[in-house]
């Protein structure tokens, strides 16, 4: 069960039937599965200051751009990275799987409320 859609709430368990329920701005959004405990690591982003996402979106850029040529070793770089901006490997394995700009979508416009084991509750703020 990918999609169930009412009004503006939308259960998603894929990372893009996610990317496509945040384009569309659903008022709620349940993140069910293995995707919503990588979300929820992922969110830890939100506390991060500006320089530090600054140097976290390079890096990751970066090290995704030359994966293909090094077998992924490339992202060893994120492990200095850590270090220096305070944010946990487990954090980073969760951007990189599910993608900066969508995290950033999410820590930017929604409220994330944990509803149980591996379901998360994402709500649109107001502005």
């Amino acid at each position: 069960m990918s999609i169930i859609t009412k009004r503006s709430t939308i259960s998603v368990s894929t990372k893009s039937t996610l990317q496509n329920a945040i384009d569309k701005k659903y008022a709620t959004i349940f993140v069910e599965g293995s995707l919503a405990d990588k979300v929820k690591t992922a969110y830890a982003l939100k506390t991060v200051g500006t320089v530090a996402i600054s140097v976290l979106s390079v890096t990751l850029v970066g090290a995704t751009a030359v994966s293909p040529f090094t077998g992924g070793l490339s992202y060893v770089a994120l492990v200095p990275v850590s270090v220096a901006t305070g944010v946990s490997i487990p954090v980073l394995i969760a951007v990189t799987f599910i993608g900066f700009s969508l995290i950033m979508a999410i820590c930017n416009h929604y409220d994330l409320v944990e509803v149980g084991y591996a379901k998360l509750k994402l709500t649109l703020k107001k502005n």
